[in-house]
């Protein structure tokens, strides 16, 4: 996983703002296991879509959905923060 807080100036960004509720990231990508830990606290909302299930950690497109998404909402509690954890996040299931 790359490491989120070697982004140059990212610190800096979250000094300012990690982010606002009023701003929603849609997430297309595979399914995402909204149960992992860096997820506590996040504001995610899954939109239906004709991909069924849910996601499954031997799964590959589970897997990279997860860690998309973890990038950009990972809680700052948690082992993995996001970029903007404080955004709001629309998943949306396309593979």
């Amino acid at each position: 996983m790359p490491d989120v807080k070697a982004i140059p100036g990212i610190k800096q960004l979250w000094e300012k703002t990690q982010g606002n509720s009023q701003i929603c990231v849609a997430i297309l990508d595979g399914l995402v296991d909204q149960n992992h830990p860096c997820f506590a606290g996040a504001n995610l909302t899954r939109l239906p879509t004709l991909v069924p299930g849910d996601a499954t950690p031997q799964g590959d497109m589970s897997t990279h959905g997860t860690h998309v998404t973890s990038i950009i909402f990972g809680q700052h509690s948690s082992s993995i923060p996001g970029i903007a954890p404080r955004c709001r996040g629309l998943i949306i299931p396309v593979f």
